[in-house]
């Protein structure tokens, strides 16, 4: 099912991405087929990883699922392993795999789409037409129809019993086209269209309490909370930032910072090194700690590109807070802020201006000073170096610059090994030593997040044979491995 696989991670859920963007959906495919390092693992551990790692992907990507069904009926597991597999799992799980030994592929189905008729109406069974084997040589026709005891069969009939007593999941059956030359299967085009659209449907449906039409503030807030998610994802490290921030923020509504009119904190970083991630597990340690973040990320679409759009956009934040439907139309931005801001400290309530990308900001009425900030409430924003006294000019001794200093290898791998979890993935640690140590122009990747992050985004599409060729290639030179990919 190598095409199969590829052509989901590479057609499939790139146009899903697209197509469900402006709702705020983020769609992420973890492949069951490749990415677990079993090479420095003793045989008699191999096994048991491989299979406990896929059913722990199973139970926490619920409830969608996407069977790719061959005429294969796989690996099957020694009972030993099963029962050891089976003493960890809950007794509602355990009922259902128990008896006769069943392939790994089946054991997948029936705790991924089987379970119950939440996992089963929100899972999608691609069934490859037996036709599709017919012109292949006799020898390559038995790898692909290997099923002694007829138990793929059983399954097969299994899965179109479920979906049609049910009506409630999808069932696509295609018949791909061999290329012998290639020695694969190809004609994809018809199972890329049929899994898009009943995913896309799937989602809007379940989502569909959503689907009203945005106003430009709506569609702008469910970007910006999907950027924070994704940063969220794969954070790590900055704890000694992250602290001094917060700290500052504590210290200013308890009245200890020895300079009354110091309320801004703002911090410089070069591009790729982590600030909007910062910004996202700010306003997160923020709301946890009781504050109030009224957060603003410039760039993210044409509108947030102004800062008198931005000004309009918190305004209507802080109407939501203080329950009010309408903004007094006859003011400007600046004085509605101000207001609403006073109204919120007279609630009790404890805001915090939070804006990331000082520097993305194309029209500029407001943020050249930040003075709109009133002195009553403290802010922090990000930008690029060069800004800050140049573009952007805020009143002397109202703030301080922090300067955000570049990844350090621990972190860079500790960042390396949250986005390979995320994934349910492992790399050989020559590709990882590889993507941490590439030199641009003296500076290390490992000191760019966004670097790692893009660059693991990549390799998360890599198909299971090229993740096997790749581990093949332990002595490698960079040029070798970079040819290679």
């Amino acid at each position: 099912m190598h095409a199969e696989r590829d052509a989901i991670a590479k057609y499939v859920v790139p146009r899903l991405n697209d197509a469900l963007r402006e709702y705020g959906i983020s769609v992420m495919v973890t492949d069951l087929r490749w990415g677990i390092n079993t090479q420095d693992i003793e045989e008699s551990l191999r096994e048991r990883k491989v299979l406990r790692r896929c059913l722990d992907a199973i139970t926490e990507t619920r409830p969608y699922f996407v069977a790719l069904i061959g005429a294969r009926y796989g690996w099957e597991p020694p009972m030993q392993l099963m029962q050891n597999l089976l003493s960890d799992l809950p007794d509602s799980d355990k009922s259902l795999l128990q008896g006769e030994v069943k392939s790994v592929t089946e054991l997948e189905i029936l705790l991924g789409a089987l379970r119950d008729p939440e996992t089963l109406s929100h899972s999608f069974f691609c069934l490859r037409d037996d036709n599709a084997y017919a012109t292949l040589p006799p020898e390559t026709r038995s790898i692909f129809t290997t099923d002694p005891k007829g138990k793929q069969k059983r399954l097969k009939k299994r899965i179109v019993k479920a979906c049609t007593d049910s009506d409630a999941c999808t069932l696509i059956e295609y018949t791909p086209k061999w290329n012998e030359e290639k020695k694969g299967f190809e004609s994809l085009s018809y199972l890329i269209d049929s899994l898009y659209q009943a995913i896309h449907a799937d989602i809007l449906h379940t989502f569909s309490h959503e689907q009203a039409e945005l106003t430009s503030y709506e569609s702008y807030a469910r970007e910006e909370v999907l950027m924070r998610e994704r940063s969220l994802d794969s954070f790590y490290g900055r704890q000694a930032v992250l602290k001094e921030l917060t700290e500052f923020i504590e210290d200013f509504y308890r009245g200890a910072n020895p300079d009354l009119r110091l309320h801004g904190l703002i911090l410089e970083g070069d591009s790729g090194s982590g600030k909007s991630a910062l910004y996202a597990k700010l306003c997160q340690a923020l709301k946890e700690k009781g504050f109030i973040p009224l957060s603003f990320s410039a760039g993210l679409d044409r509108n947030s590109t102004s800062d008198r759009w931005m000004l309009l956009y918190l305004n209507t934040q802080i109407n939501k807070l203080l329950n009010r439907e309408r903004i007094e139309d006859d003011k400007s931005p600046e004085t509605i802020f101000i207001s609403g801001i006073n109204n919120l400290l007279k609630e009790g309530l404890r805001p915090v201006v939070v804006i990331d990308s000082l520097d993305s900001f194309r029209y500029r009425d407001y943020v050249d000073t930040l003075k709109f900030i009133p002195l009553t409430v403290p802010y922090i924003c990000t930008t690029t170096p060069q800004i800050i006294g140049i573009r952007v000019q805020p009143l002397p001794q109202t703030y301080k610059v922090l300067q955000l200093t570049p990844f350090t290898e621990y972190e860079a791998q500790e960042l390396v090994n949250v986005i390979l979890k995320l994934h349910h993935k492992e790399l050989p640690p020559n590709l990882i030593d590889l993507l941490m140590h590439k030199d641009n122009e003296g500076i290390p990747a490992h000191a760019m997040p966004i670097w790692i992050i893009q660059a693991l985004n990549i390799l998360m599409e890599l198909g299971s044979q090229d993740f096997r060729t790749i581990y093949e290639i332990k002595s490698a030179s960079e040029g070798q491995i970079y040819a290679y990919l």
